[in-house]
């Protein structure tokens, strides 16, 4: 089978931001913020409408609608507040879905400029996708860092031990720089939710082939080609995918079991969402040849 060139992956291939907003999840939120939002508009009109009744019984003897009002006033605040929460909560989930994909398109930007790298025992256009192997890691990082605005409040990854703060430094360096006060968060914050980050994605090297694009852009099962474990040996313009899956945490309270599939090793509750970005292997780096032994004249 004939790789898939770049102009047919450019042409194939749609930008990462529709991807995102034109997946399962992201259509299914924003149907559900529409019905949240219209039965949050009904709700509002109805407690509205009974707030304004009078809390005085009629001369004419009828009985006190007052008393009425209230406990159906009541009855309709805890709906509306679930109403509300589930609004906040879905919105949080589009959100999150958005950032998963950008994380699959930067773990990808970052596959194709790592595989053509040299490194220890690592050689060029050579991919290990073991532990330990620095390729890997720099993509893994790579995605999790695009993961930061959503990540959790805490995780326990090892490899966050000197990320996390090295992350938090160079905000600061950033900020000093720019001649603004570092936040408080950064150096409180960032190194654990570049540990959650770390610790609940998880990335997958796919070698893709031109069977692979189906009709309409879709991918499909049969052509497609998974990174074996161990050592890989990629072609100088392969196309290269990458799948990222992340556990994104799910911070709002009593609602956030509706949307829960999995939780946390300290028992925060956790939705799985994946995406998959491509593109094409950057192949051998280019080297310039050796300086002339000529001399020059300025």
């Amino acid at each position: 089978m004939n790789v898939i060139s770049n102009g047919n992956v450019d042409a194939w291939l749609w930008s990462w931001w529709w991807q995102a907003m034109a997946s399962p999840v992201a259509i299914s939120c924003a149907l559900m913020m529409v019905v949240l939002i219209a039965a949050a508009a009904v709700l509002l009109r109805t407690a509205a409408r009974l707030s304004e009744m009078p809390t005085t019984p009629k001369r004419s003897g009828l009985a006190d609608e007052g008393g009425t009002a209230t406990i159906e006033f009541a009855l309709i605040l805890p709906v509306l507040l679930t109403v509300i929460l589930l609004l906040v909560q879905t919105t949080l989930v589009m959100g999150g879905n958005l950032f998963v994909h950008y994380s699959a398109f930067a773990a990808t930007r970052s596959a194709v400029v790592q595989i053509p790298k040299a490194y220890e025992h690592e050689p060029v256009n050579w991919y290990a996708d073991a532990r330990g192997s620095r390729k890997r890691e720099a993509i893994h990082r790579a995605a999790a860092v695009a993961l930061l605005p959503v990540a959790g409040p805490r995780g326990s990854a090892t490899d966050g031990a000197t990320l996390g703060p090295g992350v938090a430094q160079g905000l600061a360096t950033m900020h000093r720089r720019l001649g603004e006060r570092e936040p408080v968060w950064i150096h409180d914050r960032m190194p654990g939710r570049m540990n959650y980050a770390l610790e609940h994605t998880e990335i997958e090297l796919f070698r893709m082939h031109g069977s692979e694009a189906g009709s309409g852009g879709d991918w499909t099962d049969g052509g497609e080609v998974r990174a074996e474990r161990g050592t890989t040996i990629w072609g100088p313009r392969d196309a290269v995918a990458v799948h990222v899956e992340h556990r994104l945490h799910l911070s709002v309270p009593y609602v956030n079991r509706i949307f829960a599939d999995g939780e946390t090793t300290w028992g925060g509750l956790t939705m799985k969402l994946g995406a998959r970005s491509m593109l094409t292997n950057f192949g051998l780096p280019e080297q310039l040849p050796d300086a002339p032994d000529l001399p020059r004249t300025p």
